[in-house]
Parts: structure tokens; sequence; C-alpha cells
């Protein structure tokens, strides 16, 4: 009887293991691309249509013989020079400034912009103009957003006829996430089924397991999560609960989800790319269920 219980044990930490291994990391894929690189420059990641990517491009190209600096992968210089773009040394997209990087997915086609231009309104919804809760790591997110139109091969361009004159490098990474990877991440989540409370002079808050918690600030909670109690473990757990009954709330009601890219180890920056920009982009659908609790 003692050896059978052993066994079920071993069997019980086995699985707990494996599940923490199959945590996805969505490590960047990062690649060099010669500022006189011709045609299109092939990744080999095959993307399907809902694919949630980031990408983001560093680096500077030098766009032909008369510029004076180096153009970023989206194109624009303070300081341009007025006589770059001569009769010999035109971008091949015309709609796009000279010299940027573009994006291909199949026949598909768009200049990779940058996350703060692109969706600056989130964040003026948010009332963040003084990035008090951004922090000042986020200063660094100069990446493009997007879920994939089309399914086919990621490839990249940079915007101009002539790129044989060009030097210098762009250094792109790519983050690519699935529909079922975003909406099946509470297959790792873990919760009490009754909030965890405070204790101590510190302000820890404990569950019934003594595991500590931290409790969302409620200006968060009411931006993210309908207002409800809200608490996530350094492990990438968040649970939300309802105010009154302290009770874990679960679909269609939750708004609390596994986190990817929590914690102070990975830093504010990957939380926003692998958890909060994918739940803006994929709004309005439904999350798996938190079945582990206790």
């Amino acid at each position: 009887m003692k050896k059978k219980l052993l066994y079920f044990l071993l069997l019980l930490l086995a699985a707990e293991n494996s599940m923490s291994q199959i945590i996805p990391t969505f490590e960047p894929k990062v690649f060099k691309i010669p500022g006189g690189h011709r045609g299109r420059f092939t990744t080999n990641l095959n993307i399907n249509e809902g694919d949630y990517l980031y990408i983001e491009a560093l680096g500077e190209v030098r766009v032909g013989y008369f510029f004076v600096s180096y153009v970023p992968a989206d194109g624009f210089q303070e300081n341009p020079d007025p006589h770059a773009l001569d009769k010999f040394d035109k971008p091949n997209f015309r709609d796009f400034p000279h010299g940027t990087l573009m994006c291909w997915i199949d026949n598909w086609v768009h200049p990779c912009t940058k996350v703060f231009a692109q969706h600056t309104t989130w964040y003026q919804r948010m009332s963040m103009k003084e990035d008090w809760f951004l922090g000042a790591d986020l200063s660094d997110l100069k990446g493009w957003i997007f879920l994939a139109p089309k399914s086919g091969v990621l490839e990249f361009e940079i915007n101009d006829l002539q790129p044989e004159n060009n030097s210098g490098f762009f250094s792109v990474s790519v983050i690519k996430m699935t529909k079922s990877q975003h909406l099946n991440r509470n297959y790792y989540n873990r919760c009490p089924k009754v909030a965890p409370q405070s204790k101590g002079m510190f302000g820890d808050y404990i569950d019934n397991k003594g595991s500590v918690w931290d409790k969302d600030f409620d200006v968060v909670s009411k931006m993210y999560h309908g207002g409800q109690l809200t608490f996530r473990s350094e492990r990438g757990f968040q649970c939300t609960y309802d105010h009154v009954t302290k009770i874990l709330t679960n679909p269609p009601t939750t708004m609390g989800t596994f986190d990817y890219g929590y914690g102070l180890k990975q830093g504010m920056k990957r939380h926003f790319i692998l958890d909060v920009f994918p739940h803006e982009l994929y709004k309005g659908l439904t999350y798996t269920e938190t079945k582990n609790t206790y």
C-alpha cells in the first residue's frame, strides 16, 4: 500500500514538473538583414492567418550615396537630406518612406511601424500619459504588433529600388503566438478558490496553502479586470475574485488569465508583448477556464 501511494505521489510530481516544462517561452527569432539585400529576405517562419506577431527592427541603413545620415526601420529621419531621393535612387513602394523595412506574408505587404505610434489611443484610454504605470523600460517598445491577415512565410524587404549602394543593417526580432496559445493560456493557470488574505506588516497576500500573491492596484483592476479583485504570482498565475464574496470568477465572467510574460525577472516589456497586446488584439474572445484550482 505504501509503495502504491509513493508511486502515485511521484506521478503527480512528474506531471507538475512536465507541465512547467512545456510552458511556451516565446523567445524571439533574430534576423540580420543587410542594407544591400535585394528583394525579399526570407525568415523561413511559417505564419498562419490569425497568429499574433511582434516584430521589432533595430539598427539603421544608409540608403543610397546621398544620405547624410542613416534611417531606422520606419524610414523616417529627424533631419532628412532634401536631395536624397533623386531620380537615380527611389523607393520601391512610393506610399512609404525610402528605406522603410517592409513586411511580407504571401502577397500581403505592409511597413513595419512602431507600437507607440500605431496604438497611441490605447495609452490615452488608460490615462498613461505620465508613464507612471508603464515604467521606464517600456520606452524601449519599438516593435509592431498585428494579427496575421494571411498564411505564408514571413519575409522582409527594404524599400529601395537600388539597394546595392546601401550600407548598414537591420536586426529584426520576431515573436509569434498562435491564437490557440493565447486563448488556452489558462491551461497553465493555478488559482485558490478563495481570494488570498492580507497578512503581516508588509502587506503580503497569502492563500490557504501559504503561497504569496501580489494584489493589483484598484485602478489597474478597473482597466483590465472589470474592477474585480486581481492577484498575481511570480509564476505567472493570475486570478480574479468577486469583490463581495471573494470567490474565484471563471469564464465567461473571468478577466484573470495566465501571464506568459509576468514577473520582475522578465520585465514589464515582456508582459506587454506577451500578455497585454495579445489581449487587446484578440479582444472580445473567451478564454478557456482555469481548471487547476484549490
